[in-house]
């Protein structure tokens, strides 16, 4: 399963091998899943990208098979 950085650059319009702004798009997206987590979605301990190698799977295991979980990439590709 692809990153969520890769996805998130992707959409952006950013070259996925291009690092320059990753700090700052780790940021973005690190916020939008604590606002996730603050409404019940996601891990209960919470998530964090760190290095930005983390998966969607790592973040939400039935993501792509649960009807609940629909909107997330494209609220966190929104909010950053």
């Amino acid at each position: 399963m692809e990153s969520i950085l890769t996805t998130i650059k992707k959409q952006i319009g950013i070259d996925e091998s291009d690092p320059f702004f990753d700090s700052q798009i780790i940021v973005g997206i690190n916020m939008a899943i604590s606002v996730l987590n603050q409404i019940g979605i996601g891990p209960l301990n919470g998530f964090m990208l760190i290095n930005g190698a983390e998966t969607w799977n790592d973040y939400i295991p039935d993501l792509e098979t649960s009807p609940r979980f629909i909107h997330v990439q494209s609220y966190i590709y929104c909010q950053t």
